[in-house]
């Protein structure tokens, strides 16, 4: 794991523990949510690495890794909409979306100046 993604692990976990004073159930879908977008980007990493060190690369692989992909941050968002009492889907969805926060703020502000 990178400095970046420890940092981001840490100031999302800082918000799973400040959403569990206003209730368990946001609390669980920030973590579901966190969990299930880290699993996501480690996988879409380790793809595209080997994708670009083996050099083999097929559509249809692509494809399918794409549609699992999406189907794995769906699954949040489909406990917090089963188990509304237990899940909160807005916390999900942002837990989901933090991590996309982290490369957006990484690229814009903490990117070396191409010379």
């Amino acid at each position: 794991m990178n400095r970046h993604s420890m940092i981001t692990w840490g100031i999302g976990l800082l918000i799973t523990f400040i959403l569990f004073f206003f209730g368990l159930r946001y609390a669980v879908g920030m973590l579901a949510g966190l969990s299930f977008s880290y699993v996501h980007l480690r996988l879409k990493a380790n793809y595209i690495g080997n994708m670009l060190f083996f050099r083999n690369h097929s559509p249809f692989g692509t494809y399918v890794f794409f549609t699992l992909g999406m189907l794995l941050l769906c699954i949040p968002l489909l406990l917090g909409a089963l188990y509304p009492q237990r899940i909160n889907i807005f916390t999900a969805a942002f837990g989901i979306l933090f991590f996309k926060y982290e490369i957006f703020v990484k690229e814009m502000f903490f990117r070396r100046k191409e010379e």
